[in-house]
């Protein structure tokens, strides 16, 4: 290692297939080109097949497993003990879980006590967000161990959307000490030579494809996306939801598509977990977004990066990514029929659905390219480790 090499450690909950796994993969690709005096190291907490484990790697990133439940202290403990047996100069940490255990472990591995700690980053990615859909104590908890952990100490925090930045402040963290730094996402590569989701899908010559890449949880409510499908096939259209993802609605949600649209033609087709969404999107018709709760998608960023009309609800920090009307469609949240007309909107006016797909496109290699997002990042990291 250089002399004058400053070592980072990033802490995640998993290298699983979500927006924060795949910002951090793309994260330490434009570091180690831009950065190469930064060692870079990734742990993370919780048990996953770490399926971005290997793009990471490929990025220079040496990756540590815990790989034990968030209850279980040898968790938290091994954490400490990555800490301290690394020694960074700065800790990024992705997702709440993983923003209080970097804390906990960051005060616990100082030694001397009267070391200076570690300057250390969190982030607001959305999952603070997903909490205001439960119940007041598990807010109250989630709020509690913040104050108690994440906030105090921190250099700072990261959060992607300015909605990200409010809701920090509503926690009570001083909303001076948190930057936006907008996802961003580079423009797709073509898909590879051979294939079509479509072919994959064996989906009928003429159907409309709805995209929609999510982990299928409740609050994503891709019932809502399944049930609008019913209505445009009511109305004589033949259209087929695309769901990319996995989770524990999967089930209930092929069941509900078997409801509407029939055993011989669901409503909706299963992808499973997709690794590389933006090589179907470009077969889609349209994507959608039906969360009840959504920080940033970066699912939609990289179907506006494909040049899809996209539809989302009106959520979070979405205002701040689609201009109604312009680079996509928005409505209101739980709203069936406001989905049903958004996409019968795009799909029954082809030159309105091909401007909002060249607007969106236009507005994600500006607006969101990842160069600014990434060069932010390096900027404030570079902040941080000047003496």
């Amino acid at each position: 290692m250089a002399s004058d090499a400053k070592k980072l450690l990033f802490v995640i909950n998993t290298l699983g297939v979500g927006g924060a796994e795949r910002l951090l993969a793309r994260l330490l690709a434009h570091l180690r080109s831009r950065e190469p005096r930064f060692d870079l190291r990734v742990l993370t907490l919780l048990p996953s097949a770490h399926p971005l484990q290997p793009e990471v790697e490929a990025c220079g990133g040496a990756v540590h497993h815990i790989n034990r439940l968030s209850f279980d202290p040898r968790m938290w403990l091994g954490a400490a003990r990555a800490v301290r047996e690394y020694q960074p100069d700065l800790i990024q940490s992705f997702l709440w879980l993983s923003d209080n255990v970097a804390a906990w472990a960051a005060k616990r591995a100082l030694a001397p006590k009267n070391q200076a700690p570690i300057p250390r980053v969190g982030s607001e990615m959305g999952d603070r967000q997903a909490w205001h859909g439960r119940p007041a104590p598990i807010r109250f908890f989630g709020r509690t161990i913040d104050r108690l952990l994440a906030f105090p100490g921190a250099a700072g925090f990261v959060a992607n959307a300015r909605f990200g930045a409010g809701r920090l402040a509503q926690w009570g963290y001083p909303s001076e000490r948190v930057r936006v730094i907008y996802s961003g996402v580079a423009t797709p590569p073509p898909p590879p030579a051979g294939w079509n989701a479509r072919s994959f899908l064996a989906a009928p010559p003429g159907a409309r494809l709805i995209g929609c890449a999510a982990r299928l949880e409740r609050l994503k409510r891709v019932d809502l996306l399944i049930r609008a499908v019913g209505v445009l096939r009511a109305e004589g259209r033949d259209a087929i939801a695309v769901i990319m993802g996995d989770g524990p609605e999967r089930g209930r949600l092929e069941a509900l598509a078997r409801a509407v649209g029939g055993s011989e033609a669901p409503a909706a087709r299963f992808a499973g977990a997709v690794a590389k969404p933006t090589d179907w999107f470009p077969f889609m018709d349209v994507c959608a977004l039906c969360s009840d709760r959504e920080l940033f998608s970066n699912a939609i960023l990289e179907a506006m990066a494909c040049g899809r009309p996209v539809v989302a609800s009106r959520v979070g920090g979405m205002p701040e990514m689609i201009a109604d009307g312009r680079t996509g469609l928005l409505f209101e949240a739980g709203d069936l029929a406001g989905l049903a007309a958004a996409l019968r909107h795009v799909l029954d006016d082809p030159a309105f659905a091909a401007r909002l797909g060249a607007a969106a496109r236009e507005e994600a290699a500006t607006r969101f390219n990842p160069d600014q997002t990434f060069e932010s990042y390096r900027a404030l990291y570079r902040e941080l480790l000047t003496p």
